[in-house]
């Protein structure tokens, strides 16, 4: 189908992260779009400092690997089309180095003076990748989404035991409506008995069990409540940041 192209790009901020993203719907112009590419970068104070990704319908596809300077795939035999060349990627780096600590301050200064900055809580849950059989090799995946900011490592444990045999994990990757969500998965041999956990560590830890029963049963930490004179933080699920601004050929527009 032909390429429609939006016309418009995005810029999201939050207090400590900036988005830049390029939404293109894959339709013809008169009809709803089909399916929606998307390519993300962002930069943050925290790590990972940047991230650039490109997904379709919310699924990732590739990722930009800054340590090894190299673009990945999700699938080895589906290398990327359209991607950013290494002199595109350090221009977008120089701009979120610039324009990143600006915005720092002034929301410092004029937006969390009234609103704590918004954390998601990750949405996690376990299931397996193929249908359950006992003693026959499956794949656990565990799915965490509403991260925000992007920030997070993800624990696997059998047993309670620190598990790292068989893991791979994708990089937090941008979705639908400045939302984060990454996968893990582990190799496994399911037995009767076993019980798996998969932890998100991030600005918010949340944890998520498969067990005997092989459905998933979720737990987010307690959050204590702030010392007296302190004012608590808020958990907002990261659909309002403190700034969205599109730009189109009509001019900026705030969301």
């Amino acid at each position: 189908r032909p390429l429609q192209l939006p016309g418009w790009v995005g810029v999201g901020v939050s207090s400590r992260l900036l988005l830049l993203p390029l939404f293109i719907p894959l339709s013809s112009p008169p009809e709803q779009p089909a399916h929606l590419f998307s390519q993300v970068f962002f930069c943050q104070e925290d790590a990972p400092l940047y991230g650039l990704a490109q997904t379709l319908d919310n699924d990732l596809l590739f990722w930009y690997d800054f340590p090894g300077a190299r673009w990945r795939s999700r699938r080895p035999d589906f290398p990327p089309e359209t991607q950013l060349s290494e002199a595109q990627i350090e221009a977008q780096k120089k701009i979120c180095d610039a324009v990143l600590p600006v915005l720092t301050d002034f929301s410092d200064t004029y937006i969390e003076a009234q609103f704590p900055e918004a954390r998601g809580i990750p949405q996690v849950e376990v299931f397996t990748l193929r249908p359950l059989v006992l003693g026959q090799p499956n794949v656990l995946v565990c799915s965490a989404r509403n991260i925000f900011p992007p920030v997070a490592r993800i624990e696997w444990a059998y047993h309670g035991q620190p598990l790292t045999r068989g893991v791979s994990s994708t990089p937090v990757f941008p979705v639908e409506e400045l939302d984060f969500q990454v996968f893990s998965y582990v190799e496994v041999t399911p037995q009767a008995g076993d019980i798996y956990s998969c932890t998100v560590k991030g600005k918010t830890d949340s944890l998520a069990y498969w067990g005997e029963t092989h459905h998933t049963h979720t737990h987010t930490p307690y959050t204590p409540a702030s010392p007296p004179g302190r004012p608590r933080e808020t958990l907002l699920p990261p659909l309002t940041p403190p700034f969205f601004f599109s730009y189109s050929p009509q001019g900026p527009r705030g969301l």
